[in-house]
């Protein structure tokens, strides 16, 4: 009778603890890394940058190493100089304070604060001359994809998840 208890106990314990572990990466997609980051570089290269001062990004991904160059760009688009340059390993991500902040009503142009955990990203932004750690946003402009925001944030855990952020296991194939 112990053992059966001192069983059901464990057997709790695990299920209690895998839902947690599956509460921090919920996404069900059974991209590859190479896969999940070959799919944020395409859409932050394309749909990422600012108004003011227009720039626009390039990235960077070395396994789960991601360097991001913020370049600014003139009024001819001609490149200038980066701006800032964004380094961090996907498996520091913080994907609980993942933040998307519209820009606009109708949701095309947003957001996203990046920040990692116990502050191992470094920033570092030649217009202010200083380095910091402490979260960066990045904006994004879409009008042709619906719910644009939530395909990011969920890429972005899912790349959390396969760089070693997390021990979750996926099993269905799911589009970002």
């Amino acid at each position: 009778m112990k053992k059966i208890l001192q069983t059901i106990v464990v057997v709790f314990i695990l299920g209690f603890t895998s839902n947690i572990v599956h509460a921090q990466c919920p996404d069900s997609s059974d991209a590859t890394l190479k896969e999940t980051t070959d799919w944020l570089k395409s859409k932050i290269e394309s749909c990422g940058g600012r108004n003011l001062p227009p720039s626009i990004y390039k990235v960077k991904f070395d396994s789960s190493a991601m360097t991001v160059y913020e370049i600014g760009i003139d009024e001819n688009f001609l490149l200038k100089d980066t701006a800032v340059i964004v380094k961090m390993n996907l498996k520091d991500l913080d994907v609980k304070n993942l933040k998307v902040r519209d820009i606009n009503k109708d949701g095309t142009r947003f957001g996203i604060q990046i920040m990692a955990k116990g502050n191992k990203m470094s920033i570092k932004s030649m217009e202010l001359g200083t380095s910091y750690d402490f979260g960066w946003e990045m904006i994004f402009v879409s009008k042709s994809e619906p719910n644009f925001s939530k395909r990011i944030v969920k890429a972005f855990t899912h790349a959390y998840c396969v760089s070693g952020g997390s021990s979750s296991s996926t099993t269905t194939k799911e589009k970002f």
